[in-house]
């Protein structure tokens, strides 16, 4: 086929890899199918099914039909209906089953269609909320990512190419594509970008802008220098560094979380006070003399470890970014409340230990992070 390339980096880590293609049958993810098979790089596809439009019955069969034809496993979620907030319980729906799969399958690459005008779009919705340069550069070519220590990589071989040019791509090489409509609605953001900025900014100044990319990701590797991280099971942990939310962030998102500009700046004050919090219910972030702290909120891990052994299956997906012990002794250690509203777990840490981390300095909301990890419920982990 005529058009597209995937840089040599890319190919490095595709080849001879373990690869799952994030499809969705549009113009986009349509085209990247066909330039990876143009370099012969094996890969399987996942696809959900929102259940919101007729014609994703349409684009499920053909995920199904491209597998078939060309040897791939294709993997199919029919997500329950979303009645709120859709972009960002869409997302969670999506990464959480791509992330099961990674686990169960064991890909070492999760590749997706992300293009230019995506990045664009990234940025102009960031600049519009007040981010800094991290944030504003949003996703690259290549990102690692840990997923319950294992780690993979998010490849996005068309990350500079426009969608004109992957339109004209599918155009010459006749490739049969779908077009969302929801993809014009206004009631998303980030349609208001994409119609009234993106497109027009893409077609004209493309190349410039481009530029102005590779320039600021050297700068950004200069301003974030690589940090070490500590990790054990739900817990990170690295030592105190001026552009310390920068690490967090990247930390959250790992854990399956995504602050918002606003959490961002409540946290700055609470870490400058050497303070602790717990975001979004999920996140626990905690600071003393010396390290800082990211983990999953204990009351997280006790109630997905109470659901998981009552095999209640319902919440199957939101454990890919946690750790759960599978000893069933761990119950010895949960203590159960039962108000009239609803049921509460709390972790039992014996008195000795909790003087031991009091003596250390180590925040109150860490201390049942760092003594579940103390146990020997993870042996089968190990």
């Amino acid at each position: 086929m005529k058009g597209l390339s995937i840089s040599q980096k890319a190919i490095k880590y595709l080849k001879n890899n373990k690869n799952l293609l994030a499809f969705s049958g549009g113009t986009d993810s349509a085209a990247l199918f066909f330039v990876l098979q143009d370099y012969n790089i094996d890969f399987d596809i996942a696809i959900i099914d929102y259940c919101l439009r007729e014609q994703s019955k349409e684009e499920v069969e053909y995920a199904q039909k491209l597998g078939n034809k060309y040897n791939k496993q294709c993997h199919i979620l029919v997500a329950d209906i979303i009645k709120s907030n859709f972009e960002a319980n869409a997302r969670t729906i999506r990464y959480d089953f791509f992330h099961s799969l990674i686990l169960q399958y064991n890909y070492k690459n999760l590749i997706t269609a992300h293009h230019f005008d995506d990045r664009l779009e990234w940025f102009f919705m960031r600049l519009a909320d007040g981010a800094g340069i991290n944030t504003l550069l949003g996703f690259r070519e290549i990102t690692q990512r840990v997923l319950r220590n294992k780690q993979y990589h998010i490849i996005r071989p068309l990350i500079n190419y426009t969608k004109k040019e992957i339109l004209q791509y599918n155009h010459t090489n006749q490739i049969h594509y779908f077009i969302d409509e929801s993809n014009k609605d206004s009631k998303y953001l980030r349609n208001f970008f994409r119609e009234n900025i993106v497109g027009l900014m893409s077609d004209q100044f493309a190349n410039g802008i481009k530029r102005s990319f590779e320039f600021l990701n050297i700068e950004y590797e200069i301003l974030y220098k690589e940090v070490m991280v500590c990790v054990d099971y739900n817990l990170y942990c690295f030592k105190n560094i001026a552009n310390d939310i920068h690490i967090i962030d990247m930390l959250t998102k790992q854990l399956g979380y995504i602050m918002s500009v606003g959490q961002k700046c409540e946290l700055k004050e609470v870490l400058n006070k050497n303070g602790e919090c717990i975001m979004g219910g999920k996140i626990v972030i905690a600071k003393n003399a010396n390290l800082t702290f990211v983990g999953i909120n204990i009351a997280c891990i006790l109630e997905y470890y109470i659901k998981q052994k009552n095999a209640d299956k319902n919440n199957f997906q939101s454990f890919n970014n946690i750790f759960i012990p599978s000893s069933k002794d761990f119950l010895e250690y949960i203590q159960i409340i039962q108000t009239s509203n609803k049921t509460q777990y709390r972790l039992k840490i014996p008195k000795q230990q909790r003087d031991t981390y009091r003596i250390q300095n180590i925040p109150k909301k860490i201390r049942p992070l760092m003594y579940i990890n103390s146990l020997k419920i993870w042996e089968t982990h190990r």
